[in-house]
């Protein structure tokens, strides 16, 4: 060992010691639990095989939302409700978002920054967005009844995210 780096397995055994008491003390389960052996496997697979099967099921639904949107649009008479989704990131922050979009929304964002810089007066976008979004959503409540794709796709849509609460409310068991 290195002069200088003596103090490292101690810390390291400290820091590890520190992690684990917390949760042999706080879980009387956990405390007297047996060790992990061939017929007991780790708790950490099936942990992992839960937050797996959560990620699956959020690109599962990404997608569905996709396929709602293009039979949407597919269906759709009124050219602002035009919509389309992006992946796009929070501030600074690498977390991306999947967005979707209808047109008035962007064209009413584009007049306001256009005002802006050419130095006229605009209505703000988020009055225009909000006068806008009721007949948006009845209008695509609308499609989801009388067409059978974007109806289709809307039940694809819900069966997955009601799969996906059901997979966030289970509870990882201990065997």
């Amino acid at each position: 060992m290195r002069k200088g780096h003596r103090g490292l397995p101690v810390v390291l055994a400290m820091i590890c010691g520190a992690t684990l008491l917390p949760v042999a003390y706080g879980d009387p389960a956990v405390a007297t639990a047996p060790m992990t052996s061939p017929q007991n496997p780790p708790d950490e697979v099936t942990v992992e095989a839960h937050r797996e099967k959560l990620s699956k099921l959020r690109v599962q639904i990404k997608k569905s939302v996709d396929n709602f949107y293009e039979a949407f649009n597919r269906a759709n008479t009124v050219p602002e409700y035009e919509t389309h989704c992006r992946d796009e990131k929070r501030g600074e922050s690498h977390v991306t978002d999947h967005v979707c979009t209808p047109k008035f929304v962007n064209d009413a964002n584009d007049q306001e920054t256009q005002g802006f810089f050419d130095n006229y007066a605009t209505v703000p976008a988020g009055n225009l967005i909000y006068l806008r979004t009721p007949g948006y959503k009845s209008h695509l409540e609308a499609l989801i009844h009388s067409d059978p794709n974007v109806h289709e796709a809307a039940v694809e849509f819900d069966a997955l995210t009601q799969e996906y609460a059901a997979v966030g409310r289970e509870k990882v068991k201990a065997n």
